[in-house]
């Protein structure tokens, strides 16, 4: 968080409280580009970001708006944009991305209580909603794409499972099939047979058709009993 600075931090039971502000001079506006260092207003934002202690931050962000000094740019007036958290969200992108990897290796419910540990309250259907637009993170599986995790997840629990399948090594999204069935995977898996290693859950469906389209795989466990012991603690 390079381009804030703590004014105050207090700590209240097992939350810790920070009030910050911006050190950036200028910012340039999301529409046309053009730097602006004309201040219209200032006004606050709440930023939740996890703990590994189970102590949660809430940073209070004293934000900017600014007016663009673009004659011709529709957009006369922008709020400054920040590292640590995109525009008009609530978590941190630090948060965001652990909720993003825990969802890709166990259900929607498990991620919640895993986050209640990190100090972060989150209900499922947010979590659902974070997990959703994946799909506009996909990387093209090429024949760089060697080492893939593959599980399954319900948008909604009990109903409309489907199979994800990421990228090991660059911790990237490669696709996300419309079911948890072997057909749907097979189809996949034949179209790279350059795959060498596959993590995935117990499932024996995920067994069968990685044996048959790519049986020279080597296949390991996913994460869940790392998972599990995140759980039991």
């Amino acid at each position: 968080m390079d381009d804030i600075k703590i004014i105050h931090e207090f700590k209240e039971a097992n939350e810790i409280f920070m009030i910050v502000e911006s050190t950036k001079k200028s910012c340039k506006c999301p529409n046309c580009g053009k730097i602006s260092d004309t201040i219209h207003s200032k006004y606050t934002r709440k930023i939740f970001n996890g703990s590994l202690d189970g102590n949660a931050q809430k940073i209070i962000l004293i934000a900017r708006k600014f007016k663009c000094k673009e004659l011709s740019c529709k957009q006369k007036i922008f709020t400054e944009r920040f590292s640590f958290v995109d525009s008009y969200a609530h978590l941190s992108n630090t948060t965001i991305d652990i909720i993003r990897l825990l969802g890709l290796s166990t259900s929607a419910e498990n991620v919640s209580k895993i986050m209640r540990k990190f100090g972060i309250t989150i209900s499922h259907d947010t979590i659902i909603r974070i997990l959703r637009k994946l799909p506009s993170d996909l990387t093209k599986a090429d024949e760089s794409v060697v080492n893939i995790g593959i599980d399954d997840f319900a948008f909604k629990k009990g109903k409309e499972y489907c199979t994800l399948i990421c990228d090991l090594d660059k911790r990237k999204i490669l696709d996300i099939l419309p079911s948890r069935n072997k057909m749907d995977l097979s189809e996949w898996l034949k179209k790279h047979p350059h795959i060498r290693l596959i993590s995935r859950d117990g499932s024996l469906t995920y067994k069968s058709s990685i044996d048959e389209t790519v049986p020279n795989a080597k296949q390991i466990s996913d994460k869940f009993h790392l998972i599990k012991n995140l759980l039991d603690a």
